[in-house]
C-alpha cells in the first residue's frame, strides 16, 4: 500500500504558503467549509475540546471530499495516535 502525498508538506517545500483554520467544534460540516473556502489544511484540536474517535473520522472523511488536508492536534497517547492516523490524519 502508498502512503498518500501530504500536499501541504509538499507546497511547503516547494516555498508556496498555506493557509488552515483551527477546529475545535465536532463538526464535519466546518471542515467542509474550510475546504470549500480554500484552505489548505485544518487542525482538528482534540486536546481541549470534547471531539471522540467516531467524530474525527467524519471530520477527516469530510476533509478528504472537500480537498482539505487534514491534521490532528493531540495529546502524547501512542495509541490515540495510531487511531487518528489510521483515520486518515496527515499530521
Amino acid at each position: 500500500m502508498e502512503l498518500k502525498k501530504n500536499p501541504v508538506k509538499q507546497a511547503i517545500g516547494e516555498g508556496r504558503t498555506v493557509f488552515g483554520l483551527y477546529i475545535a467544534v465536532p463538526s464535519p460540516v466546518m471542515v467542509e467549509l474550510a475546504g470549500y473556502a480554500g484552505f489548505d489544511f485544518v487542525r482538528i484540536d482534540i486536546c481541549h475540546s470534547p471531539v471522540d474517535l467516531p467524530a474525527i473520522a467524519g471530520m477527516i472523511r469530510a476533509a478528504e471530499a472537500s480537498g482539505v488536508t487534514p491534521t490532528v492536534r493531540v495529546d502524547y497517547d501512542p495509541p490515540l495516535i495510531a487511531k487518528v492516523l489510521e483515520a486518515g490524519a496527515m499530521g
